[in-house]
C-alpha cells in the first residue's frame, strides 16, 4: 500500500506532512471470504478465491460499510446481513508506503573536511515513509531491505525484496542519506536506527538520493477502480483478439472469383510462316 506526492521544497518535511494512516474503500460481492478479530474487525486471514485478494492484506483493519462506522464486530456482522449483493468496505491499511519529492540538485562530492565540490549532475532527493504492521498475525513481515557500500563509500540500496514493503518506493541503486532524520554512514547505523524506529512507533523514515529523470520516479499510481477498468479493457480486447480469424495479406476479392477448366481437348494450329518463307506479310523497314 503507498501514497506518491511530488512537491519541490528546501526545507524538511513536516511532521504534520506525513499521513498518519492509509484508507481505501472497495466494493466487493458478499460473502468477503475472511476472517476477522472480534476486538478491532482485524483481518487475520483471506481465503485464496476471496475478491480482496491484491487489495486487502493481512493487518487491515474494516473502518466502515457502506459509510457506516463500524464499532464492534456485532455492528459489523448485522450490516453485512443486510439483503444485498455487494458491500462498500473502507479499510484503515496497516502497512503502507509514503513518498515525497524533496528538491532536485546537483551532486557534491566531500573532498576533504572544509571542501564540497560541485559535479554538476542533476540529483533528486526524496523523502519516504514507510509503516510496518503492529497486528501479531504480521510480526513476521520483514521489510526486505538490502544495502550495500556504493565506490564512495555510502550507503546504497543493493536490492529489494519481490512484494516487499521496501520495494514500493525503493530501487536498487538508491543513496541513503538519513535514516529517522539522522545522518547514516554505515550498515551498523542503518540498522540500529530502523530497529530502533519499528520498536517505537514501527515507522521508518528515509531520504534517498538519485539520479534525476527517472520514469518510474515521476510514474503516478491508478485509483484502484480505474486500474480494475482497464484490465476488464485489456482481457475484453484480448478475448476478441483470440477469437477473429486472421486474413490472409494476400487475400482479395479477385482471388474470390471461380475458375472453370474446359472440357474439350486442346488443339495446335500450325503458323504458315513457320515453314514457308513466302507466307510472310511485308513490314516496313525489315531486314
Amino acid at each position: 500500500m503507498h501514497y506518491r506526492k511530488k512537491a519541490t521544497c528546501e526545507g524538511r518535511v513536516e511532521p504534520s506532512d506525513i499521513p498518519r494512516e492509509y484508507c481505501d474503500t472497495y466494493v466487493v460481492r458478499k460473502p468477503m471470504g475472511a476472517r476477522l478479530h472480534k476486538s478491532d474487525c482485524r483481518f487475520t486471514h483471506i481465503d485464496g478465491n476471496s475478491a480482496l485478494i491484491g487489495k486487502i492484506f493481512v493487518g487491515d483493519i474494516i473502518v466502515a460499510l457502506d459509510g457506516q462506522i463500524i464499532k464492534s464486530i456485532g455492528e459489523l456482522f448485522q450490516k453485512l446481513r443486510e439483503p444485498t449483493q455487494k458491500v462498500a468496505v473502507k479499510i484503515r491499511h496497516g502497512m503502507w508506503s509514503w513518498c515525497q519529492h524533496r528538491c532536485t540538485t546537483l551532486e557534491r562530492i566531500q573532498m576533504d573536511k572544509d571542501t564540497e565540490k560541485v559535479t554538476g549532475r542533476p540529483i533528486d532527493l526524496y523523502y519516504i515513509v514507510i509503516q510496518m504492521c503492529s497486528a501479531p498475525e504480521s510480526s513476521s513481515v520483514q521489510l526486505g531491505l538490502h544495502v550495500k557500500y556504493d565506490a564512495r563509500e555510502r550507503l546504497q540500496v543493493h536490492n529489494v525484496d519481490y512484494a516487499s514493503i521496501a520495494a514500493v518506493h525503493l530501487r536498487p541503486g538508491d543513496v541513503i542519506r538519513e535514516v529517522n532524520d539522522k545522518p547514516v554512514a554505515s550498515k551498523t547505523m542503518l540498522k540500529y536506527y530502523i530497529t530502533e524506529a519499528v520498536v517505537k512507533g514501527r515507522q521508518i523514515r528515509f531520504l534517498v538520493e538519485c539520479p534525476s529523470g527517472e520514469a518510474y520516479r515521476d510514474a503516478s499510481d491508478m485509483a484502484p477502480d480505474v486500474a480494475e477498468i482497464a484490465m476488464k479493457q485489456i482481457e475484453f480486447l484480448k478475448k476478441n483478439q483470440q477469437n477473429s480469424a486472421l486474413q490472409s495479406v494476400y487475400s482479395s476479392e479477385r482471388a474470390k472469383k471461380s475458375v472453370s477448366i474446359a472440357t474439350r481437348e486442346c488443339s495446335e494450329v500450325e503458323i504458315a510462316a513457320d515453314f514457308d518463307p513466302t507466307k510472310l506479310r511485308p513490314c516496313k523497314n525489315a531486314k
